[in-house]
């Protein structure tokens, strides 16, 4: 959101696999890029950088080269049901 012009930027999809929740809370990398925890398009979840300023490729997948026992210990767990992840 900027709060100057009104402007909203969605910037994780409507539904991935019908799963809309947001998986973690998104975190600053910088004044332009967020770090956060996304369902990833193929199941599962995957962890991406989206910088708000670039339009050629504003999301980066940063799990896509991670070994597959971290991505499992990791991110394909779910959260407990009623706990914040």
């Amino acid at each position: 959101l900027t709060i100057g012009s009104g402007e909203v930027l969605q910037v994780q999809p409507t539904a991935f696999q019908g799963d809309n929740r947001l998986v973690s809370l998104p975190t600053w990398r910088s004044g332009t890029e967020l770090t956060f925890v996304r369902p990833a398009a193929a199941g599962g979840r995957e962890v991406v950088r989206y910088d708000v300023a670039g339009a050629n490729q504003p999301a980066v997948v940063l799990s896509g080269t991670w070994d597959e026992a971290t991505k499992h210990d990791w991110l394909d767990q779910p959260p407990a049901p009623g706990a914040l992840p």
